[in-house]
């Protein structure tokens, strides 16, 4: 079981680590891992939502 940071969540959604760190994480991914609720909260938190207001 795995617990993971919300640092290496947020880099590995943009694919930003390294190629045997986004290896290893497919592998911890496909396991379903823990996440805490803070890091949860800080993954939300970078979700852009989409707008109501655009202008055409």
């Amino acid at each position: 079981m795995y617990l993971l940071d919300s640092n290496v969540v947020i880099d590995y959604l943009k694919a930003a680590l390294p190629l045997k760190a986004m290896q290893f994480l497919h592998t911890v991914v496909d396991e379903r891992p823990t996440l805490s609720v803070i890091t949860k909260k800080k993954c939300w938190a970078l979700t852009p939502l989409p707008s109501m207001n655009k202008i055409s």
